[in-house]
């Protein structure tokens, strides 16, 4: 299959390529523009030739530039799972005072509706971001392992209530 690269031979044509992929990276605006560029980059590392020490320099730029990407899009994972995990965190409240409620005898309906209204949601968010955790090459597979333990433990709750007619979306 053609590539970008198959017609590039001299130090300016890998040069002028990269100043091209660097200027896309520069301008992505979402997680999936910056690791797009990041897999240009490394694919530049791995066809640029000759290994001269002008090209092998092109490639530190661009293994560099590939790494800075893939942090940064690894970061905002990281964020959303904190953010997501505060969420949790507060719904877990919420619920143990239904629980709490219901102990004594009092449960309003409408209440634990909500709650596993917005327990669904999360396990929503948490599939999607497992889900771009994946197509992601750059995130860690201990990412991957705490999102897939967040969704098993927001399922699990989910179904210690059982259905309410309505109230759940599958």
């Amino acid at each position: 299959m053609p590539s970008e690269f198959d017609t590039l031979s001299t130090f300016s044509d890998w040069s002028t390529k990269l100043a091209e992929i660097l200027a896309a990276a520069r301008d992505a605006t979402d997680d999936d523009a910056r690791m797009s560029a990041a897999r240009r980059l490394e694919e530049f590392v791995a066809r640029s030739t000759p290994n001269s020490p002008e090209i092998d320099s092109l490639d530190r730029m661009a293994a560099d530039g590939a790494n800075a990407l893939c942090r940064r899009a690894f970061e905002g994972a990281v964020d959303g799972l904190r953010s997501r995990t505060a969420s949790v965190a507060a719904r877990a409240q919420e619920l143990d005072s239904i629980g709490k409620s219901a102990a004594k005898g009092r449960v309003d309906p409408k209440s634990v509706g909500a709650a596993l209204d917005r327990v669904s949601e999360l396990v929503e968010e948490a599939k999607s971001l497992g889900r771009a955790a994946g197509a992601n090459p750059g995130d860690s597979e201990a990412l991957r392992t705490h999102i897939g333990r967040l969704l098993e433990a927001l399922l699990d709750l989910r179904m210690t209530f059982g259905p309410l007619p309505g109230r759940i979306r599958n």
